[in-house]
């Protein structure tokens, strides 16, 4: 024998505002269709959601995922407080480790992906001068303020073993992993081309 389940505004208003249950998980609750209980929130004018959310714990934003405590935004920074998990993705463990960031403004010349029209412009102006080069090339273990990272020049000339760096603007982390490598890799034959020697040399 059933127990028919009564269901009052005040368990509704409970469950489905208060809770952030889904119209799905309710049914599950009490043993009856979706279709009921979406009926019932109909009946006593409960406004239903367009979509399953939550509320974050930390900014109080809605999330779609109900299942998720916070927004990933908020969930990226308490994970970061956890030093098993910084540990575990910092230094030569992280997954960008040696490799050069980048996306937003990326150009591509002869098929390569590159993060600015002056260093297609200078890979332009290295053909025409019949130039051999290696775009970003192997990169350097570097140690920059204690913490292990890596820097990867911009481009490598095989013939004078020559690394240059292209560069219309410096963001602090990148100078102090430049000048670190400079510092820590003394007998490299480098170049730094900014603005001025780009336009000296015609190249923009």
């Amino acid at each position: 024998m059933t127990t028919k389940f009564i269901l009052k505004k005040s368990f509704l208003k409970k469950e489905y505002i208060t809770k952030h249950q889904s119209g799905m998980s309710i049914a599950k609750k009490v043993g009856c269709s979706y279709n009921t209980i979406y009926l019932a929130l109909k009946k006593y004018k409960i406004r239903t959601r367009k979509h399953q959310v939550a509320i974050c714990l930390d900014c109080n934003k809605e999330i779609r995922n109900v299942r998720s405590k916070r927004c990933a935004f908020c969930a990226a920074k308490f994970r970061w407080t956890k030093p098993k998990y910084r540990n575990a993705h910092m230094g030569e463990n992280s997954i960008l480790y040696g490799k050069c960031t980048g996306g937003i403004g990326w150009t591509k010349y002869k098929g390569i992906n590159m993060r600015s029209t002056w260093e297609t412009k200078y890979a332009t102006y290295l053909d025409n001068h019949n130039i051999d080069w290696v775009y970003s090339p192997p990169y350097f273990p570097i140690i920059v303020k204690g913490k292990k990272s890596t820097y990867t020049f911009d481009f490598y000339l095989p013939k004078t073993r020559m690394y240059i760096e292209i560069k219309g603007y410096w963001y602090p982390k990148q100078k102090d992993k430049y000048l670190a490598t400079l510092a820590q890799y003394p007998r490299i034959k480098h170049t730094l081309l900014e603005r001025g020697q780009l336009k000296e040399m015609k190249i923009i």
